[in-house]
C-alpha cells in the first residue's frame, strides 16, 4: 500500500486528504492514490512528556471534514495517524457505501469529532468480521499513537480477508 511506503520515508510523509474521491482503481482493481496538494513531510518537534524528537507537523489547513481527524479539525499537531484516521472513514464508507456524515455541516463534524469525540457509526456490515471492526476501532482511536501503522492495518486487512 502506498501509505505505507510514504509513511516509511524519514521523514515521513503525510497524504492528509485521503478519501475515495483520491483514491483510483485500475482495470486489474489495483488502488492508486491521488492529489497530494496538502502532503506535508513531517517535522520534528520535541514535546513534554512523550518521546523525544517525534515528527509532527503543525495544524493544516485544508482536508475533506469527513474523513479528517480530530487533531486535523482541532489545528494541532498531527503526524501519521491522521492519515490512519482517514482510512478508517474511507473503510467504513467501503462497508456502508454511504457518505460518511452526510448531510452534516463541516464545522458541525468538526464539534462532534474534534471536541465530542464522536464516531460514525460501526457498519452492521463488518458484524461477521471482527478482525475488521476492531480496526475500524483502532483507526479511529482519540490519541494518534495508538492508531495502527500501516504495516500492521495491511496484515490485519490480508488476514481478516484471506478466510
Amino acid at each position: 500500500m502506498l501509505l505505507r511506503y510514504l509513511h516509511g520515508f524519514e521523514p515521513p510523509i503525510l497524504h492528509l486528504d485521503l478519501k475515495p474521491a483520491n483514491l483510483l482503481i485500475t482495470a486489474k482493481l489495483d488502488v492508486k492514490i491521488c492529489d497530494f496538494g496538502l502532503s506535508r513531510t513531517q517535522l520534528s518537534v520535541e514535546k513534554e512528556g512523550e518521546m523525544p524528537a517525534r515528527t509532527v507537523y503543525k495544524g493544516v489547513e485544508g482536508g475533506t471534514a469527513p474523513y479528517s481527524a480530530p487533531e486535523v479539525l482541532l489545528g494541532k499537531d498531527i503526524d501519521k495517524g491522521a492519515d490512519v484516521f482517514a482510512f478508517g472513514v474511507v473503510l467504513c464508507e467501503i462497508y456502508t457505501r454511504k457518505r460518511p456524515w452526510f448531510g452534516v455541516h463541516a464545522a458541525r463534524i468538526s464539534q462532534l469529532v474534534g471536541f465530542e469525540d464522536k464516531r460514525l457509526p460501526m457498519p452492521e456490515e463488518m458484524r461477521e468480521l471482527p478482525k475488521m471492526m476492531a480496526l475500524l476501532e483502532a483507526c479511529w482511536k482519540l490519541r494518534p499513537v495508538e492508531r495502527p501503522p500501516f504495516h500492521k492495518i495491511i496484515e490485519i486487512v490480508d488476514g481478516a480477508l484471506s478466510k
